[in-house]
C-alpha cells in the first residue's frame, strides 16, 4: 500500500540521515567585494573608487549555494544508500538514545541590483530577491532502526526511543540594503526584508515508547507530540503553486545589521546580526495531534514499514485544528577578525545560530593576484564536522564570476562513491556542497571629485 504525500513528507523529515546536514554559508567569499558578499554582509563594499561602474546586476542569473553533511551513527547507512542504493538500519545503537542532527540551509539570489550612491561617504544601496530554505532536525538512532527492521530491538520495552524534533521553513525574501562609511574607520550597513512564506513543517515528539512481542511478531508504538504544517497535504500541487508566486498569505519581516571597524596595522573587525525575523503563517495551517498508540502486526514482513506509515497517517488525521502561528527565522550572530597584506588576507570567523542549535568556527584565507582570487576556508561545525572548502573568483571592474565548494574533499569522495557503487567511500562524516554566481557592472565609472574626468552638467 502506498504512503500518501503527507506521510512521505513527514518521513522525509524523520529519516533525515538519508540526506545529512546542510549549511550554505559560502565563507570563502567573505571580503571578496562580490555582489553576493555585499547582500549577505550589508556593510561590505562592492565598488572601488575611480575603477568600478555605477550599477551592479546579476541579470537574473541565479547566485546560489547549498551544502550537505551527515554525521552520526547513521553515516554507514547513508554511504550504503549512496553507493549501492540499499537501506539498512544495521549499525545504529538501540536503547542508548543517541541522536543524529540535520541542518539545511539553501540560499538562492534570483535578482540582485546594487547602486553606488555617494562617493564621499562611499554609500551603496541595493535590492534583492532570494529563495531561502532552513531546516533543523534531531532524530534518534531508533527512528532509523524501526523504519528498517523491528528485530533490531532485542529488549521488550523501550522508553522515549522516538523523541524526535524537526522544523523546516521555506520562503521568498525581498530586501533593501544600504551601507556607508560613518568615518574613516567605521563602516555600517543594514538589510530590511519582506518575507513571503512558501512551506512550513514541524514535528515535536515529547514522549514515546515501544513494546516488542517477538513471539506474536508484533510491536506497539506510542507517541505524544505535535505535527504542524502551513497547509493541508492534499497533494504536491499545493506546494508547487505556493512556491511559484510570492504574496501576502504568509507575510513576515527580517533585519540584518552589520558594522566593520579598521584597527591599526591593517587589522579589521566586523560583526553581524543576520536575518533576525519571523513569518506569520496563515489561519488555515493545520496542527495535528500525535497522541496515539499504533500496533503493527506481522512485523517481520517486507511491507511492515509501509503499514507503519499508513497507520501513522490515519492516526494523524483523527485529531487536528487550523490556526495561524509564528515561525522564527534561523538568524545568525557573527564576528570576523581580518588581517590584510598585499596579496593575502586571513580571517578568523565565529558564527552562532540564534534560534536553532549549532555554530561554526572557521579560518578563511584569501589569496589575491590581479583579477583572480583564491579563497580557502576551514570550518569546524558544532555537530562535530570539519569542513575544508574553497572558491575561485574572477573579478574585473565590469564582471565577476565564481565557483566554490564548502567541502571539497567530502564532495569528491561522495561523487566517486556514487559513480563507483562504493558503500565504504571516505571516512568521517558524509558531505557535499556547491555554490556559484555571476554579476555585471555597467554605467559610468564612479570617480572621486578630485580625480574626475567629467564636468557635472555636461555629457
Amino acid at each position: 500500500m502506498c504512503i500518501n504525500f503527507r506521510l512521505k513528507s513527514l518521513l522525509l523529515l524523520l529519516a533525515f540521515t538519508y540526506a545529512g546536514q546542510l549549511s550554505a554559508q559560502q565563507y570563502a567569499l567573505y571580503n571578496t567585494k562580490t555582489l553576493f558578499d555585499a547582500f549577505e554582509n550589508p556593510e561590505r563594499k562592492v565598488y572601488t573608487q575611480d575603477t568600478s561602474r555605477k550599477f551592479s546586476f546579476n541579470f537574473f542569473f541565479p547566485n546560489m549555494g547549498t551544502n550537505a553533511i551527515a554525521a552520526g551513527n547513521a553515516e554507514p547507512i547513508l554511504r550504503r544508500m549512496i553507493g549501492e542504493g540499499v537501506f539498512s538500519g544495521t549499525g545504529v545503537t538501540i536503547g542508548k538514545k543517541n541522536f543524529n542532527n540535520l541542518i539545511i540551509n539553501n540560499n538562492t539570489y534570483l535578482a540582485m541590483l546594487r547602486v553606488y550612491h555617494d562617493v564621499l561617504r562611499h554609500s551603496e544601496f541595493g535590492f534583492a530577491w532570494q529563495l531561502r530554505s532552513d531546516t533543523y532536525v534531531r532524530a534518534s538512532d531508533e527512528t532509523i532502526a524501526i523504519l528498517d527492521n523491528y528485530r533490531l530491538f532485542t529488549d521488550p520495552n523501550y522508553t522515549d526511543p522516538f523523541n524526535n524534533f524537526a522544523v523546516s521553513q521555506n520562503y521568498h525574501q525581498f530586501s533593501f540594503s544600504y551601507r556607508e562609511n560613518y568615518d574613516k574607520r567605521l563602516g555600517v550597513g543594514f538589510k530590511l526584508s519582506y518575507l513571503s512564506g512558501i512551506v512550513y513543517q514541524k514535528i515535536n515528539v515529547r514522549q514515546s515508547s515501544l513494546f516488542v512481542n517477538p513471539q506474536l511478531r508484533t510491536y506497539n508504538l506510542k507517541m505524544d507530540g505535535v505535527y504542524r504544517s502551513s497547509f493541508a497535504f492534499d497533494g504536491a500541487d499545493s506546494i508547487v503553486s505556493a512556491s511559484a508566486v510570492p504574496g501576502f498569505t504568509n507575510p513576515g519581516a527580517a533585519v540584518t545589521v552589520g558594522a566593520t571597524y579598521k584597527l591599526r596595522y591593517n587589522w579589521n573587525i566586523s560583526g553581524h546580526l543576520k536575518d533576525i525575523g519571523f513569518i506569520r503563517w496563515n489561519n488555515n495551517s493545520p496542527k495535528y495531534s500525535l497522541k496515539q498508540t499504533i500496533t503493527v502486526e506481522n512485523a517481520q514482513s517486507k511491507n511492515a514499514s509501509s503499514r507503519l506509515g499508513n497507520k501513522l497517517d490515519s492516526a494523524i488525521n483523527e485529531s487536528y485544528k487550523t490556526e495561524s502561528f509564528i515561525g522564527l527565522l534561523n538568524g545568525k550572530a557573527e564576528m570576523l577578525l581580518t588581517k590584510t597584506y598585499e596579496h593575502y588576507e586571513p580571517s578568523l570567523l565565529l558564527s552562532k545560530n540564534t534560534f536553532f542549535r549549532g555554530g561554526d568556527i572557521g579560518l578563511i584565507q584569501q589569496i589575491k593576484y590581479g583579477s583572480w582570487n583564491l579563497g580557502v576556508s576551514t570550518v569546524y561545525n558544532t555537530s562535530k564536522a570539519f569542513m575544508a572548502g574553497g572558491s575561485l573568483l574572477y573579478k574585473t571592474p565590469g564582471f565577476e564570476v565564481f565557483l566554490g565548494c564548502d567541502q571539497v574533499f567530502k564532495t569528491y569522495s561522495m561523487i566517486r562513491g556514487a559513480i563507483n557503487g562504493d558503500k565504504e567511500f571516505g571516512s568521517g562524516h558524509v558531505g557535499a556542497s556547491v555554490y556559484w554566481g555571476m554579476a555585471f557592472n555597467f554605467g559610468r565609472v564612479v570617480e572621486h571629485p578630485m580625480n574626475t574626468n567629467r564636468i557635472p552638467g555636461t555629457y
